[in-house]
């Protein structure tokens, strides 16, 4: 059916943290493949149809000369978050810091449109100099969550509270 059996059964009782990242990245791989089999055998042929309608119509003043210039689009399909962002996120920095990848292609990769993210920043940064606000890093307003470090269970009491 195109999805792990854990999922499919909602039994994650025999897992461990390894199989389920393993088979989330598999059913993740297999929703994108899908994804873009519909967006090119179906969506691309769909929008350049729509478009050849909606030049030749009297809808709209567009010259049909520009047709190449408008079928030019780009369909994105629904992007998926990482099972571990923190260790996701340290791979995607460490491949850029040795030139393995780059930004347009990690924001493309997340669904992300790189004019859309570069247009929030500009705008971001234009509403903190109208309020009179400088170097401002959203990455710090953000609260750090403490890091869950693994606690013997033997050193816990039934109420999940450290004993002494």
């Amino acid at each position: 059916l195109g999805v792990s059996s854990n999922k499919l059964n909602s039994d994650y009782e025999s897992v461990n943290y390894s199989s389920l990242r393993q088979a989330n990245m598999e059913d993740v791989q297999a929703w994108k493949e899908l994804q873009q089999m519909l967006i090119s055998g179906w969506k691309n042929i769909q929008f350049a149809d729509w478009l050849k309608c909606l030049l030749l119509s009297d809808l709209t003043n567009l010259p049909f000369s520009k047709y190449e210039k408008f079928l030019s689009h780009d369909f994105r399909g629904r992007s998926w978050e990482y099972l571990d962002p923190a260790k996701e996120y340290a791979a995607i920095k460490l491949k850029m810091e040795m030139r393995l990848t780059n930004p347009i292609l990690e924001l493309e990769k997340q669904g992300l449109d790189v004019d859309d993210v570069l247009d929030g920043w500009q705008l971001f940064n234009e509403k903190c100099k109208a309020r009179g606000l400088t170097s401002i890093n959203p990455a710090e307003i953000v609260v750090e969550q403490p890091v869950n470090e693994e606690v013997d269970e033997n050193t816990v009491d039934g109420e999940g509270k450290i004993e002494e």
